[in-house]
């Protein structure tokens, strides 16, 4: 690991080691022959973080995770991101249970997810359930809003080949007349 150890770095480290893991069937008793001894162990990773991070980390992530909003982001990659900065915090008092995350996911989705959302009145408590119905629910409104563009698009270039294919003298003269501002078609 080059470079600053971040709360990031560990938790990628942690995430690595759980899929090594996986990948290769290791075994609970051989995982800790497998990396660094004790590499796993909460105590361990707790010591790691109050010697190697600033102090004060824990509230600064924390902080970060509490004002994120949606915006204009996916709802799925904003989730993810929140989640996984609660992971960080993982072991300390700054950790929230998932009900908080929820809520926080609930009360920051960007107004139009959400007026959908409260249309389609989601009555889920497991987060992971519920992120994946607001996941869906929101695919399906960003799916909405790429036929309209879509739509918009065809009607203008529809728009553009009919005009396009007017005759010189029509399209001159009808530009001549909604150029005038005494013409009552003209167009501001």
């Amino acid at each position: 690991m080059a470079g600053e150890l971040t709360p990031e770095a560990l938790r990628a480290w942690e995430m690595a080691c759980m899929q090594f893991f996986l990948h290769k069937e290791v075994k609970d008793i051989e995982m800790v022959k497998k990396v660094i001894l004790g590499m796993q162990e909460l105590d361990y990773m707790t010591e790691v973080r109050r010697y190697w991070l600033p102090s004060g980390w824990a509230d600064t992530v924390h902080w970060k995770m509490l004002v994120s909003t949606q915006g204009q982001r996916p709802f799925h990659e904003w989730a993810v991101d929140v989640q996984g900065q609660n992971t960080l915090l993982r072991g300390t008092t700054s950790h929230l249970a998932d009900a908080n995350i929820l809520y926080h996911l609930e009360v920051h989705m960007n107004a139009e997810l959400a007026a959908d959302y409260h249309t389609e009145q989601i009555s889920e408590n497991n987060l992971c359930k519920w992120v994946e119905k607001v996941w869906l629910l929101d695919e399906k409104c960003l799916c909405y809003l790429t036929r309209q563009r879509e739509a918009l698009f065809s009607d203008a270039c529809q728009m553009l080949i009919t005009h396009e294919s007017l005759p010189d003298v029509i399209r001159h003269s009808s530009a001549q007349s909604n150029a005038n501002p005494l013409n009552p078609m003209f167009i501001h």
